[in-house]
C-alpha cells in the first residue's frame, strides 16, 4: 500500500497486519474472490492516504499521542486506525475480515 508523492497522510502499518492483508488477498483470490479483495484493499488505500480525517468513524481521542482513532470499512475490511492531524500521520492499528470465520 502506498499513497504516492500526492498523499495527505504517511501511514505505517506494522509488519504483521501488512502480513494479514496480503494472506487475506491470498486466501480470496484462491476461492475466486480476488477482484474483489484487492479492490478492498485498494479502496482502505486510498481512504488512509487521503481521507483518513474524515473517513469512518471517530472512536476516541488520545491526547498523549495526539490521535483520534477512527473506525472504517470498505468491502469486507474493517480498519481500527489512528490519525495525528497535526503531522499528517496514519497509523493502522487492527485490521478484520468480514466472512472470516477465523475473526469471530
Amino acid at each position: 500500500m502506498s499513497g504516492g508523492p500526492a498523499a495527505r497522510f504517511r501511514v505505517l502499518i506494522p509488519p504483521a497486519i501488512a502480513d494479514r492483508l496480503r494472506d487475506f488477498v491470498a486466501r480470496e483470490s484462491a476461492v475466486g474472490r480476488g477482484p474483489e479483495a484487492r479492490a478492498a484493499l485498494r479502496e482502505l488505500d486510498y481512504r488512509l492516504n487521503f481521507e483518513a480525517d474524515e473517513w469512518g468513524e471517530s472512536r476516541e481521542y488520545l491526547p498523549v499521542m495526539r490521535f483520534q482513532m477512527r473506525f472504517g470499512t470498505t468491502g469486507p475490511i474493517s480498519a481500527w486506525f489512528g490519525v495525528n492531524e497535526t503531522n499528517r500521520l496514519v497509523r493502522l492499528k487492527e485490521v478484520r475480515f468480514r466472512g472470516d470465520p477465523r475473526e469471530e
